[in-house]
């Protein structure tokens, strides 16, 4: 699979875009094995971290 830092947005619903610290997406997601050219692809990743910092506010963490 791909492994996606930060710097990737990834839209997990319409209208609902995320960056999470990582992101894991398999290959079985992806067609021909290999990432879409889009600059936000439609993908739901089936591993993700995000890293809670002090200056991440409540909304910040129960967000959806």
């Amino acid at each position: 699979g791909i492994l996606m830092l930060p710097d990737g947005l990834l839209r997990v619903l319409p209208g609902q875009r995320r960056a999470p610290d990582l992101a894991f997406v398999s290959f079985a997601q992806l067609p021909n094995r290999k990432m879409p050219a889009e600059p936000i692809p439609d993908l739901v990743p089936e591993l993700v971290v995000e890293v809670l910092s002090k200056g991440n506010t409540k909304k910040e963490w129960t967000a959806s």
